[in-house]
């Protein structure tokens, strides 16, 4: 197999038993950036469905070769970047020497990666079967949602089919929503105890759980639900009592971020999610925030 692609080199080219792919791995630059965008293909050895599959990411992450297991199996070709850096961390968009935002690194995770992606596997899947991708499609939830529309606006030939759910957008706004509980609990000082997260939660799930017809341990409509955090009021939560200003708390939470005089900033965590999970993915939030 020969492909000829200006500024990207193949680095490895590895034949996987346990699935029957061949795993390509190649890293493209922008010069005169340095940067480097590593671009993981897998490529079914047999029972190929003539198909091309990308994915997208999650948080900071923008994709994995791990994730590739999942198409595969259907008969894809797959395809993921990391989109020029390593990991989950937001650190790789600031050059903190000099302090100065490194643009080529931003670039390459907002939008190019994932394209620079799609521009390889074009090439490899016609080499090594012959025949290029009978239909391609790119699927993406949060930070992958958020790739997918990039790619439907920027470069819509990539891809004749793409689904992107729960797309990460508005970032301003969405991560100051992801603060938005500890700002609540710092502006009323009252900071809440894991049991009491845990006891609201398992409460509001209890009351509107069957309003489906179905107890299943989730709320079918959370935007419909109506259940109050008052009626929560006075129950006793390992030795703590479960107040009027706890149920305060949880109403804003419940409500969104909003200015001191009231108007809309965002939305807020639904009825029946995991506030004690919330609490610590925000908590991380904050530290990826003053990292970057």
């Amino acid at each position: 197999m020969k492909i000829t692609l200006p500024n990207i080199v193949i680095k490895s080219a590895v034949l996987s038993a346990g699935d029957s792919s061949c795993r390509i791995t190649a890293v493209i630059i922008h010069p005169p950036s340095k940067d480097q965008v590593t671009v993981s293909i897998a490529l079914p050895v047999k029972n190929w469905n003539g198909h091309f599959y990308g994915m997208g990411g999650g948080g900071f992450l923008a994709g994995h070769p791990l994730f590739l297991g999942f198409p595969l199996p259907q008969g894809f070709a797959a395809g993921v970047t990391d989109a020029g850096h390593d990991g989950g961390s937001g650190s790789f968009a600031l050059d903190t020497p000099e302090h100065r935002l490194r643009w080529q690194e931003i670039c390459d995770f907002a939008y190019l990666g994932i394209h620079d992606m799609t521009v390889v596997r074009k090439e490899l899947v016609k080499a090594f079967y012959g025949k290029p991708a009978g239909y391609s499609y790119f699927v993406g939830g949060s930070t992958g949602g958020r790739q997918a529309m990039m790619e439907a606006q920027r470069y819509p030939g990539d891809y004749d089919g793409i689904m992107s759910y729960f797309p990460a957008i508005n970032w301003s706004r969405l991560l100051t929503a992801d603060l938005w509980p500890q700002a609540v609990m710092n502006d009323e000082n009252n900071y809440f105890s894991k049991a009491k997260l845990e006891a609201v939660t398992k409460a509001v799930i209890a009351a509107a759980d069957g309003d489906d017809g179905t107890v299943d341990w989730v709320i079918d409509d959370p935007f419909n639900c109506t259940w109050d955090p008052g009626e929560f009021t006075g129950t006793l939560v390992g030795e703590e009592v479960f107040s009027e200003a706890d149920a305060d708390v949880v109403r804003r939470i419940w409500e969104g971020p909003r200015t001191y005089d009231g108007k809309f900033l965002w939305y807020g965590l639904t009825r029946g999610t995991n506030l004690i999970g919330c609490w610590l993915d925000r908590s991380l939030c904050l530290i990826i925030l003053l990292t970057v």
